[in-house]
């Protein structure tokens, strides 16, 4: 079973009832990043979760930011790792075997990624396996590149869709 902590920012409100009723705020859509779920920052020794779930508040222009830090339990064959080789290599193959298909019975996505679309489709496409956790590495900015309006293509946080709430446990809220 796989284990990672992470912080989730939003608007107060919904921070207070994830924290509160552990009811979740579930993005939808496919401009998401790994599509449908509930988005968290992880806390690694390469980059301070909470750093990135502030600096998302921020970008959001929420008038009352909040944020709340839980953990994320998972089994290991519900957990989509991107930073695992392997199944880094196996996603590959599967989207480039299905994404024809998936094209063909969902219309393109707006922003042309396609990583939300991708795992949007997946229960419908691939059955075989179901997908409760998804992670990656990316680039997301900080404070500091927010206000000197800079960009980088070098990964420096860790990005958890939760798409089975279940997982989620011991919400406790920061600010």
């Amino acid at each position: 079973m796989g284990m990672y902590n992470g912080w989730h920012a939003n608007e107060e409100v919904k921070v207070e009832r994830s924290y509160n009723h552990q009811k979740y705020h579930y993005s939808r859509g496919d401009d998401h990043w790994l599509g449908d779920g509930t988005y968290f920052f992880e806390d690694t020794p390469e980059g301070n979760g909470l750093i990135h779930a502030e600096a998302w508040n921020l970008k959001q222009n929420h008038i009352k930011p909040a944020a709340f830090r839980a953990d994320i339990y998972v089994d290991n064959d519900r957990l989509c790792d991107l930073e695992d080789d392997q199944t880094y290599r196996i996603i590959e193959k599967l989207k480039e075997k299905h994404i024809v298909r998936m094209m063909q019975l969902k219309k393109r996505p707006k922003n042309e990624f396609i990583d939300g679309f991708f795992f949007n489709m997946w229960d419908t496409v691939i059955k075989s396996k179901k997908l409760d956790v998804i992670r990656r590495k990316d680039y997301y900015q900080t404070k500091t590149d927010q206000l000197l309006r800079i960009k980088s293509r070098t990964p420096n946080v860790y990005v958890i869709c939760v798409r089975n709430t279940d997982c989620i446990d011991n919400p406790q809220r920061c600010y």
